[in-house]
């Protein structure tokens, strides 16, 4: 829903084709103010009122949005399972670009076997072996 919303003001922020200002111009008049757009789902750093001293006082959430009503960004909390509005935030969206999103973090391994039938398809009976008691006994501690 939160990106739905985001890329819909992203887009009334743009030129289209046919006219040559945004919608964003062309309804209140002046050109939008872009420098509060962040990358979305990137993770940030958000303070949190906490009447503990020794609480961590910020708390790594990822942006989801930003809100209608007031001034401010919606951030996702992943341990409590909430969205959160908090006015500031330390975003991380150098971070989300230097991750290795393009490339593997690993090589992959070649783990299908032949299909093709070996040579000595023939059955070659296996007998159980007993096992005996066993000859030391190691205690555990």
């Amino acid at each position: 829903f939160f990106f739905l919303e985001s890329a819909v003001r992203i887009l009334n922020m743009v030129p289209t084709k046919n006219v040559d200002k945004t919608p964003y111009e062309i309804w209140h008049g002046k050109v939008p103010n872009l420098s509060y757009l962040n990358v979305w789902g990137c993770e940030a750093y958000v303070k949190r009122d906490s009447a503990d001293k020794l609480q961590q006082r910020s708390v790594k959430c990822i942006f989801v949005g930003y809100p209608k009503e007031t001034m401010g960004y919606y951030f996702y909390f992943p341990p409590e399972n909430k969205v959160i509005v908090a006015r500031y935030g330390d975003f991380l969206e150098r971070d989300l670009i230097s991750q290795k999103f393009s490339g593997r973090d690993y090589d992959l391994e070649d783990d299908h076997m032949d299909t093709l039938p070996s040579e000595n398809t023939s059955e070659i009976p296996v007998e159980p072996k007993s096992l005996g008691p066993p000859s030391k006994l190691i205690p555990i501690r």
